[in-house]
């Protein structure tokens, strides 16, 4: 075979234009509607102090959670399987190490470390009964998150008698391990940017001259955490306190009823 013929192109093959190439590709579905949801946004509220530096720290936090769970929910469906206990799981890691902290008394990085291994453990369990049963892993985790749910529900009334669990904030005081899942981290990055110029600085009150984003949050265990499950604390005993009343006048309403019912048949 002569050189004219390995350089002549086969007609055969059609030349594909980059554009083509490029729609062809799953993740830019993904990058367009990001820009899109950005361009939308920023056209709508735009000047609402979304795009703010706090506003964004908001929103951004909440997504990196998200981010967290969707990679491990990603890598199951490219390998056609499905999670459904993913928001049950949050929930019963959290008790667990809310529990093991608090009430046994077991330091916070213990707790934390336990937790992990726990939840690691449920994991493979399910991984197990799906490759061993043959089920759907959509039925196995299915049943895995009324397992959870009502697991952490019984473990936080059994310890506790109530479904909030407190003194988390306090246990993780003074733990090597609890800055890394709490508190806030690049502290000095901030500091720096915002004597540069680059974000504002609160211009009065006791934070005057400190900018105003004073760091990454880095997880669920800092001080706004502790405010957060302080008011679902008063919101549990506001319930529970109505609740109280209203069994009290249910159970009036019925003493009333059973004494016209005894005057009646006398």
């Amino acid at each position: 075979m002569t050189d004219a013929a390995k350089a002549a192109p086969d007609e055969r093959i059609k030349a594909v234009p980059p554009w083509r190439c490029a729609l062809s590709r799953p993740e830019l579905g993904g990058i367009c509607g990001t820009i899109l949801v950005f361009l939308l946004f920023g056209a709508i509220a735009g000047d609402s102090g979304m795009f703010a530096a706090e506003e964004v720290l908001n929103w951004t936090v909440v997504s990196a959670q998200l981010m967290i769970i969707a990679v491990g929910a990603c890598l199951l469906m490219i390998a056609g399987e499905f999670d459904l206990s993913v928001g049950s799981m949050i929930g019963f890691s959290g008790a667990v190490m809310a529990i093991l902290s608090v009430h046994p008394g077991w330091p916070l990085w213990v707790g934390i470390l336990f937790t992990f291994a726990v939840c690691m453990a449920i994991g493979a369990l399910n991984g197990w009964l799906v490759v061993r049963t043959g089920l759907p892993s959509f039925i196995v985790t299915l049943a895995f998150l009324f397992i959870l749910r009502g697991l952490t529900i019984w473990g936080s009334v059994f310890f506790t008698r109530q479904t909030i669990i407190g003194g988390v904030s306090e246990r993780a005081e003074g733990d090597w391990l609890a800055p890394v899942f709490g508190g806030k981290a690049l502290t000095g990055l901030f500091q720096w940017m915002a004597d540069s110029g680059w974000i504002a600085t609160f211009s009065r009150g006791s934070r005057a001259g400190q900018p105003i984003v004073d760091g990454v949050p880095a997880g669920g265990l800092g001080p706004r955490a502790g405010d957060l499950r302080a008011l679902a604390a008063d919101a549990d005993q506001v319930r529970q306190l109505d609740l109280r009343r209203r069994r009290r006048r249910a159970g009036r309403a019925l003493r009333r009823r059973a004494g016209h019912g005894t005057i009646g048949n006398t």
